[in-house]
């Protein structure tokens, strides 16, 4: 049973790594040319709208899944996980976050009425970036009049100041295990 568990996990981590990188493809193409003529283009870009919103629901997945390993009381997740692996994967599960809103600002950018003016990606990227750090300079804001933009960036905020939470938990978490197991290895002994 644990390995046919293990193979759907492995392709299931397969199927996101590829979905990852095709989302990455599609987006970076529509940021390029946010105006596709031909046919093909405009199936990627609109496949690519398609692979920001299932990245959406992969990263609510795999965070859900990590929360749920990290704090149920019989799991073993912590024991035989590296640290380095848990801590990755926390990284990059925020920094995915990051990019995800920063598509979505770019895509609702076009609306000038939104934020006062079209983003480039770019420019979308650092509004996640200084959103979901809470840090909010003030050089880019969403109109007065933009409710639906406000509970998204609210959300983002939200999010990030829940993760940030999460990632420190995780920290003590891990510090608390390796001191744990410093004190309970047995003393070496010295000729």
């Amino acid at each position: 049973m644990e390995t046919r568990l293990n193979r759907w996990i492995a392709r299931q981590n397969r199927f996101y790594n590829l979905l990852f990188l095709y989302a990455l493809i599609a987006n970076a193409l529509r940021v390029i040319n946010p105006d596709p003529s031909s046919a093909i283009a405009k199936f990627i870009a609109y496949t690519g709208i398609l692979s920001v919103g299932m990245l959406w629901f992969f990263l609510a997945a795999w965070v859900t899944r990590g929360a749920i390993a990290l704090y149920s009381s019989d799991s073993t997740y912590v024991a035989v996980t590296p640290p380095w692996k848990i801590v990755g994967q926390v990284i990059i599960s925020y920094v995915l976050a990051i990019f995800l809103f920063a598509i979505l600002y770019f895509d609702i950018s076009p609306d000038e009425r939104v934020f006062g003016r079209r983003l480039s990606f770019p420019s979308a990227l650092y509004f996640s970036v200084v959103a979901i750090t809470t840090t909010g300079f003030g050089d880019i804001a969403p109109c007065p009049e933009c409710d639906g933009t406000k509970l998204l960036i609210a959300s983002e905020l939200l999010f990030g100041f829940f993760y940030t939470v999460l990632f420190f938990s995780i920290l003590a978490g891990l510090a608390g295990r390796s001191k744990k197991a410093s004190r309970s290895a047995p003393p070496s002994v010295s000729d």
